[in-house]
């Protein structure tokens, strides 16, 4: 009697959980939005997990998922909070979904970078990257990839044991990382080896015109402004982004934007960036000199604009190489390892 009533027990509770989601829901959208990885690309229909042919709903684009497990016919099993609030589960086509702007939370409570980034390369040589941005001319001709491919940046991977610097071949394209973002050229690393490649071959969100998708972050006054955790100026400062840093927007506004800075992802007043877009055109390279030499004995101070009562934002040594766009009033508009600033026009010689 004991082992019968101990027998029904069991097949109560096996019952219970076999009828429960298989992911637990977060309180709120927004605390969902930030644990999942992947989202649907397109308005994208939902099918019943016992018959993946019975049609159960349909969800909109840029549902954020949790895909559970893809079976070998491309069917996966899914679950899903719609921006209102609606939970449910189902399966859905593996190629409905596309990689996930994500924020993550680490252990000092900053948003670090997990956000998406695509890579558009052509079928070229590939070359190593020389730690000098002034190679781009060279290298945004002599970069490998497959044909039509898309290259994701994402902590998905490493969460299944993989590297994120491994790349991963997969529908959507191959999975790599950023290493540093500059206007006109940007490094990656594809299988443990840097690239240097054009910045306009890099999406970083769909959402983003072409001429609002890279910004620097301009406070002459101050050289530094807040990155916030959400879009106030009474959220709470999760970092201090230094003037002249190359950034990634993520998210447009007219008061705030939403960016990716060194690897954290909040919020800057838009009215503290400057935008750029990537087909910028160079006026060519140049060479920090003091006196027309190039030394390395003396250092030059780089500011946040043509000014001279401008912040500095750091100062580089003569015979640094930068890449240079304008030269307006006296003063050239350069950039180095991911800075962007200004320096005097008889500090900098240009390269024939």
């Amino acid at each position: 009697m004991k082992l019968l009533r101990a027998g029904c027990v069991a097949v109560i509770i096996a019952l219970f959980f076999s009828l429960m989601p298989y992911v637990a829901f977060a309180d709120t959208v927004y605390d969902w939005n930030l644990s999942c990885r992947m989202k649907t690309k397109g308005a994208t229909t939902v099918y019943s997990r016992s018959d993946y042919s019975q049609k159960i709903g349909e969800i909109p684009a840029n549902t954020y998922v949790k895909i559970s497990s893809t079976d070998v016919n491309g069917w996966s099993l899914f679950s899903y909070m719609t921006s209102d609030g609606t939970k449910g589960s189902g399966v859905a086509r593996r190629s409905d979904f596309v990689a996930a702007v994500v924020d993550h939370y680490d252990e000092d409570g900053i948003l670090t970078d997990t956000h998406e980034l695509l890579w558009q390369g052509g079928d070229r040589g590939k070359q190593s990257n020389g730690n000098s941005d002034t190679q781009f001319s060279a290298a945004s001709s002599n970069v490998k990839a497959p044909q039509n491919t898309k290259a994701i940046a994402s902590s998905e991977d490493q969460n299944a044991g993989l590297e994120a610097t491994q790349a991963i071949e997969t529908e959507t394209g191959i999975r790599v990382q950023l290493v540093q973002l500059g206007i006109t050229s940007s490094i990656i690393k594809v299988d443990g080896e840097e690239q240097t490649v054009p910045t306009k071959e890099l999406t970083f969100s769909d959402q983003i015109d072409a001429d609002k998708a890279i910004a620097v972050i301009y406070a002459p006054q101050t050289g530094k402004c807040s990155l916030r955790s959400k879009a106030s100026e009474s959220a709470k400062a999760i970092k201090q982004c230094k003037a002249g840093t190359v950034v990634s927007v993520l998210e447009y506004g007219k008061k705030f934007c939403k960016v990716n800075y060194k690897g954290s992802t909040g919020y800057v007043l838009t009215r503290c960036l400057k935008f750029h877009s990537s087909s910028q055109e160079l006026l060519g390279a140049g060479v920090l000199t003091y006196n027309g030499k190039a030394t390395g004995r003396t250092t030059i101070n780089i500011r946040n604009g043509a000014d001279g009562d401008s912040a500095k934002i750091t100062e580089w040594k003569t015979g640094t190489e930068v890449l240079v766009f304008a030269l307006t009033d006296g003063w050239y508009e350069i950039e180095h390892n991911g800075v962007h600033g200004y320096v005097m026009a008889k500090y900098l010689t240009m390269k024939e």
